[in-house]
């Protein structure tokens, strides 16, 4: 416990003996968080709370307003150890002591004018009764999906998040994959799994034989270019397809299909295309 939360508890423990409060009230919730201080709109909230204090000028009232703010300090301290974030919940605890210790202030300056502070006393005393050492979390690890480790963090010692896995957008040929034979004049399915172009939002299919090269414009005709991603295509297989196999299709093992889209992608292995009944 910080040196700033002793001074404000012995402070406490003073006015409890001078005013004889009664027992404190049973543990109730805190107030909701709103925005919280890991947004990037936070700072609309802390402007909208330092208009409000400016402008509430009695000081009991003042003093009040110190202790709501203590109190939506705290809650926002709590969420920010719930979310694994202790960088950010150290220093909300330190704005729920400054806090606090405004509202201590208002309070002397009631006292010293022979005000009865019993009830803010008592108000402030719950207010701090919220307040709970953070427990310390076992030192376990869970294993994530990309390799990495993540430890228990939190007010309640829960795993924290695994990283999110990135994952690069590609195309895969499911159908013609290895070894099929299709025979010409049948229809079959071309299947794939992936995304489109992403500037056209087109699929283009097309069939190589084995002359293909990446190097040279040949061994490569286009099949179909579709407009949906439909993840298949029924090719009717034609006599002759440009200028793949001599102009005329037909031999064992020899074509691959390649589909482009985000990527691109191709038979794993080369199938069959062969004439009808061979």
């Amino acid at each position: 416990m910080t040196n700033k939360l002793i001074i404000i508890f012995s402070v406490l423990i003073v006015f409890s003996l001078v005013f004889s409060t009664s027992a404190l009230a049973k543990d109730f919730e805190l107030p909701k968080t709103g925005i919280t201080p890991d947004s990037p709109f936070y700072f609309l909230k802390a402007w909208k709370e330092s208009i409000q204090t400016f402008f509430t000028f009695n000081t009991e009232q003042k003093a009040k307003q110190y202790l709501h703010l203590a109190e939506v300090r705290l809650a926002e301290y709590q969420k920010m150890l719930e979310k694994g974030k202790e960088k950010i919940a150290e220093k909300t605890l330190t704005k729920y002591q400054n806090q606090l210790n405004r509202a201590l202030s208002k309070v002397e300056e009631l006292k010293n004018k022979g005000k009865d502070v019993k009830d803010l006393t008592q108000q402030i005393q719950e207010v701090a009764s919220k307040y709970k050492e953070p427990k310390a979390c076992t030192q376990e690890a869970k294993q994530c999906p990309d390799g990495s480790s993540v430890s228990r963090t939190g007010l309640n010692c829960e795993f924290a998040e695994c990283p999110e896995e990135t994952k690069t957008p590609s195309i895969t040929v499911l159908s013609p994959n290895r070894g099929e034979t299709w025979e010409i004049g049948k229809t079959y399915k071309i299947k794939w799994s992936g995304e489109a172009n992403p500037s056209t939002g087109k699929i283009f299919i097309g069939l190589r034989d084995k002359r293909y090269s990446p190097v040279e414009p040949r061994g490569e005709s286009t099949i179909t270019i579709i407009t949906e991603n439909t993840g298949s295509y029924d090719f009717n297989i034609p006599v002759s397809l440009g200028s793949l196999s001599g102009g005329k299709l037909g031999g064992e093992k020899v074509y691959t299909i390649v589909v482009y889209g985000v990527g691109f992608d191709q038979s794993d292995a080369a199938f069959s295309i062969v004439a009808a009944g061979d």
